[in-house]
This record gives structure tokens, C-alpha cells and sequence, in this order.
């Protein structure tokens, strides 16, 4: 658990996460069961990430990939803020998505703002999605007044299932 009471808490790796032509590069990957990003006061969170393997065939280059149950958290007044950008700008992989939360991730706020925004890899394979929401209980949840804002772009060529928010 990385957390903090009143101070702002941000992540940042807009380097890639890896350069070789391999899959499962993430710029940052939360996972396990204790992996939480949280903040317990007025702080906000801010995570952003680019997947890695920049020009080559690897697929699953994520840029924010969260698995874990409490993956990021505010439970005070704090906004959360996620911006992911998937690997494979291009080159030729499939599967690069900005944002991927998985079963049993969730992202969940108390009240402040939560806005995730993810843009697919630029690759020229298929299903490179900005944002994707997958499984039975990965969850966004604000049980608050908050609002949530979901953002996400599909890569822009001709392969198949390039969407921007998958749910």
C-alpha cells in the first residue's frame, strides 16, 4: 500500500514500459492482493503510464493495468485521475490498451471526481482499445457526490474491434 493522508499522490511513467518487441510491457501495473494506491484525506491521486514496445509485433502493452481489488482508492474528498496511452505506437501488435482494469480491480472514490482517460496503441493490429472494463467485478465505482468521467480513443486504422471504451 503506498498512501497518504492530506498530500497529493501521483504515479508517473510516460517513458514506456519497456522498449524490447516482447508482450506485457505496462508503464505501471498494480496488482496483488495488498497493491493499493489510496489516499485517506484531501489529496488527489494522479497515474499515468505508457505500455511499452514503441515499433515492434509484441501485443498487451498496457499503459495503466490494474488487477488489484483495492487497486486505487480515495476515501475522503480526493479526485482520482488515471491517463493511459498502450504500447505498440508502430509496429504491428494487437491487444494495446491506454487503460485496462481487470477482475477484481476497482478504482473507487468517496466523493471527489474520478476521470480515466486511455488511448489505444497506434499500432496496425486489431483490438488496441483506449479504455477497457473487464470481467464480472472489476468496478468504478463513487459513493459520493463525485462525478465520473470515462474517456477513451481505439486505435485509428483498419483492423478489427479498435474501440475506444469497452465495458
Amino acid at each position: 500500500i503506498i498512501s497518504t493522508v492530506n498530500g497529493n499522490l501521483t504515479v508517473n511513467n510516460s517513458t514506456g514500459g519497456g522498449v524490447s518487441a516482447a508482450a506485457t510491457n505496462y508503464g505501471v501495473y498494480i496488482t496483488a492482493t495488498s497493491s493499493t494506491l489510496k489516499t485517506t484525506g484531501s489529496g488527489n491521486i494522479s497515474v499515468s503510464g505508457t505500455g511499452g514496445d514503441p515499433s515492434g509485433s509484441g501485443n498487451f502493452n498496457y499503459g495503466v493495468y490494474c488487477v488489484s481489488a483495492s487497486c486505487i482508492q480515495t476515501t475522503s474528498t480526493g479526485t482520482i485521475t488515471v491517463t493511459g496511452t498502450g504500447g505498440n505506437g508502430s509496429g504491428s501488435g494487437r491487444n494495446n490498451y491506454g487503460v485496462h482494469l481487470a477482475t477484481p480491480g476497482s478504482i473507487t472514490a468517496v466523493g471527489g471526481a474520478i476521470t480515466i482517460s486511455g488511448t489505444a496503441g497506434a499500432s496496425s493490429g486489431g483490438s488496441n482499445i483506449g479504455l477497457v472494463v473487464d470481467g464480472d467485478v472489476a468496478t468504478i465505482t463513487n459513493t459520493g457526490s463525485g462525478t465520473i468521467s470515462l474517456t477513451g480513443t481505439g486505435a485509428a486504422n483498419s483492423a478489427n474491434s479498435n474501440y475506444g471504451v469497452l465495458v
